[in-house]
């Protein structure tokens, strides 16, 4: 086996750098650039990010003048009542200061004379009031012929004293009831005389006539029934009534003598309706005056008393279903 010393090699040769030396050096320096590159942008990057939400809104230039105009005629149609102070505060939502000049709203539009109510009631009055006021040859007769108007002398007293700020229901209810008062003349038609005026008066009868057209006229006179009265219960205390109790208007007049005939006449004319039934009077006080309402009491309930009224208007009736307050 052979041996090996140190002395059979010879000195080592000294390092040098060559050219792997300045490779290396090139790569640290270029792997340095790199890493402050990317901290540069990391630290650009972060502060864009920052700042992004406050540089990126978008700036709008506004425009002069209004955005929009409103047409200087709209068309269409104009609402009644405007510029009144009492829809300012509807309108703004506050009350507007006090006005120099104050004025009433305009009135509503005026019905015609065939659209008013009661029409028929004005045309019925005017009538009798063109009849009534005929002359009569025989002074006698023109004694007892009734003055134009008389045949409605009840009707004015119902209408002018109900006052003038009772309730409407009262005012309508009292003009429907007085509407069926007529005038009947008690003189028999043989005895009139002979009208003046453009009114002819009819040839006279022979005597056979006269006498077979009288018997068929006293027959229907025998046969026609007398009012039947109703079977009513009499008058009650309104004051005694309970509260909510419920009870009928039929309407309002000036004194309770006149509210005891009617209820007298109407409970004859539907006997049937009024089976039952009490009167009972209300006084009340309005405006100065005093006027008592005919009311009808006597129903188990609400269904029951507007029952009543639905009888009552289909027979040409004004009925207001009410209760006791």
């Amino acid at each position: 086996m052979a041996n090996y010393t140190y002395d059979d090699f010879g000195p080592e040769a000294p390092f040098s750098d060559g050219e792997d030396g300045h490779t290396r050096k090139l790569v640290n320096l270029a792997g340095a650039a790199m890493s402050m590159a990317l901290i540069a942008g990391m630290g650009i990057w972060g502060y864009k990010l920052l700042v992004r939400d406050v540089t990126g809104i978008p700036v709008i230039e506004a425009l002069d003048g209004q955005f929009r105009n409103a047409p200087e005629d709209p068309g269409g149609m104009t609402a009644p009542h405007q510029g009144l102070q009492v829809n300012e505060i509807a309108a703004v939502g506050s009350a507007s200061e006090a006005a120099n000049e104050v004025r009433l709203a305009p009135e509503d539009g005026i019905l015609d004379p065939e659209d008013a109510p009661w029409g028929e009631v004005v045309e019925q009055a005017q009538k009798a009031g063109e009849n009534a006021s005929m002359s009569v040859d025989d002074p006698a007769l023109a004694e007892e012929a009734p003055e134009a108007g008389q045949g409605t002398t009840l009707f004015s007293e119902i209408v002018e004293d109900i006052p003038e700020d009772a309730l409407a229901t009262d005012r309508a209810v009292a003009e429907a009831l007085s509407s069926d008062l007529t005038f009947i003349d008690d003189a028999p038609a043989e005895e009139t005389g002979a009208v003046t005026g453009s009114v002819q008066r009819p040839s006279p009868r022979p005597a056979r006539l006269r006498q077979t057209a009288s018997a068929p006229a006293a027959a229907v006179a025998v046969a026609t029934p007398e009012p039947v009265a109703a079977a009513t219960s009499g008058e009650v205390d309104i004051a005694s009534l309970s509260s909510g109790t419920r009870l009928v208007q039929l309407g309002a007049y000036a004194s309770p003598e006149i509210v005891r005939s009617e209820w007298q006449r109407i409970s004859s004319k539907y006997p049937d309706f009024f089976a039952g039934k009490q009167l009972a009077m209300q006084r009340t006080t309005s405006g100065g005056k005093t006027y008592y309402r005919l009311r009808v009491a006597g129903f188990d309930d609400l269904a029951d008393s507007r029952r009543f009224c639905s009888a009552l208007t289909s027979k040409g009736n004004d009925c207001i279903p009410v209760a006791v307050q």
